[in-house]
């Protein structure tokens, strides 16, 4: 084995391990968005209590 080789060999070895971490980064961003529910942004305060007064009369109504 010549000294050559050996670099490519631990060359080859960094390539994989960036790109493994790479894909796991990515993995974990998708899996950590998997169940998110909600508004993508904050609801003014007006908005959110006039949904929570609709909120309200739905289960007065069902009750």
């Amino acid at each position: 084995m010549s000294c050559h080789s050996v670099n490519f060999y631990s060359m080859n070895i960094y390539k994989m391990r960036t790109g493994i971490t790479g894909v796991m980064i990515i993995v974990i961003a998708l899996l950590a968005a998997c169940g998110q529910k909600g508004d993508l942004y904050l609801p003014d305060e007006e908005e959110q209590r006039q949904t929570e007064q609709q909120k309200k009369k739905k289960t007065e109504t069902s009750q």
